[in-house]
């Protein structure tokens, strides 16, 4: 009895030590399965495959992912419903949980929140303030950048005595620079937050409702963060647009389809009868000297107003939910707007016609490039819903205690056998 006694508290030993490995196991995380482990999470006893507990409210309620196919199956503890997030490596495939009702409940077989409705936690705050911060960081150091742009020297470019596309007469603008931003700032201000009012309505008509965001004891509505970040996202797109105007301007130097009617050189000089395909480079503009005469291509107006264009039509289109034919004419309105601005430098004598589809092309691909490679498409900033058949207060108010399952066990993690290697 004396030798069964110590052999039998080393197999307790060994059982227990391997129980707390388990429940250890159950509160890693790691996206690439056991390979980036702590070591007593080695592939040979975590159980869990690639997706553990994650959250408080999951470990409460017993919820693990990616349980392995050998671990075993209770009947209080079937698997999940096959769902997938919309986040690539995110799924519920070969879940077991503890609290059934939880576990395929329609709010957490879509976002992961529980049937009690709870706020979108800290996770939720830090990924929204995070985007809203960096593009506040981004619009001064953006800003920074087009001041810089804007010191690159011109270089002096002479012209052909011959040369009739310099030659046209000096007009005002149709749709000055000022005048432009603010028609622009407008519509985005206006349009941005309608948008996005829209889409929570939508998703309030389909049964959801927008989960709201809980930080140190306040909720707020995720609205504001979108609206927010896209003003502060078209923004800074817009700089960037400029700033690649700005380079493009200053590094060809091109002169303006006016220049000769507002620099006014001595062309009787300059250009003698005999000589008619002179090239003139040494002159001096007896009306205005303005750098801004070599600043022809590409044009500036075009490259906002397609990048504006591009922008907010995909946006449009992706974000606004509202009657059929509202959003097309919508979309074609901006078009026409842009289009007229940027055929208005033509006729302004202000810019030949490859100087605005030069711009146009430059703004068209930065929008292009923001909107699908950087932004992927807006499907990043997609609202957290809960389903609003479950008992939960109005957004805004304090969310219901959590339902109660009696014959549920919700106080320990799920602790599975010995996974063969």
């Amino acid at each position: 009895m004396h030798r069964v006694l110590p052999l039998f508290s080393a197999f307790l030993f060994v059982v227990s030590s391997e129980a707390k490995t388990k429940i250890k196991c159950h509160e890693c995380w790691s996206p690439f399965g056991a390979f980036d482990l702590p070591p007593e999470c080695s592939e040979e006893k975590f159980c869990m495959g690639f997706w553990c507990t994650k959250g408080p409210d999951e470990r409460a309620n017993g919820v693990y992912h990616g349980c392995s196919d050998v671990a075993p199956v209770d009947e209080r503890r079937p698997q999940c419903k096959d769902v997938v997030y919309r986040e690539v490596r995110k799924g519920h495939t070969n879940c077991y949980c503890n609290n059934v009702e939880f576990c395929n409940s329609a709010s957490f077989a879509t976002t992961g929140e529980g049937p009690d409705k709870r706020p979108v936690r800290s996770g939720a705050v830090a990924m929204a303030g995070i985007s809203v911060l960096s593009a506040f960081v981004a619009v001064p150091f953006l800003y920074f950048c087009r001041f810089l742009s804007e010191q690159i020297p011109y270089s002096e470019q002479g012209f052909f005595c011959d040369d009739d596309e310099i030659r046209n007469p000096d007009r005002p603008s149709t749709v000055p620079s000022n005048v432009m931003y603010l028609a622009y700032a407008a519509i985005a201000l206006i349009t941005i937050p309608i948008a996005e009012f829209s889409l929570v309505i939508f998703l309030s008509q389909k049964g959801k409702r927008v989960a709201m965001i809980a930080q140190s004891g306040f909720h707020l509505h995720p609205w504001l963060f979108n609206v927010a970040f896209f003003i502060l996202a078209l923004l800074c797109g817009d700089l960037c647009a400029s700033i690649a105007a700005n380079v493009g301007k200053r590094t060809i130097s091109r002169l303006r389809p006016n220049f000769l009617s507002v620099c006014q050189p001595d062309l009787a000089t300059l250009c003698p009868a005999s000589q008619p395909n002179r090239y003139v480079f040494d002159y001096t503009c007896l009306g205005e000297t303005n750098p801004d005469l070599h600043y022809s291509f590409p044009s500036g107006h075009a490259t906002h107003s397609a990048f504006f264009a591009v922008f907010m039509i995909l946006y449009l289109n992706k974000r606004l939910r509202i009657v059929d034919p509202v959003r097309p004419f919508l979309q074609f309105a901006i078009f026409l707007l842009a289009f007229y601005v940027t055929l208005s430098r033509v006729r302004d004598f202000k810019h030949r016609l490859a100087d605005v589809l030069g711009g146009a092309i430059l703004g068209g691909s930065i929008g292009c490039v923001m909107v699908h490679l950087m932004m992927k498409n807006f499907r990043p900033y997609r609202y957290h819903v809960v389903d609003a058949a479950v008992g939960y207060d109005e957004i805004g108010e304090a969310p219901s205690p959590p339902p109660t399952y009696p014959d549920v066990v919700v106080d320990k993690p799920r602790v599975y056998g010995t996974v063969a290697a």
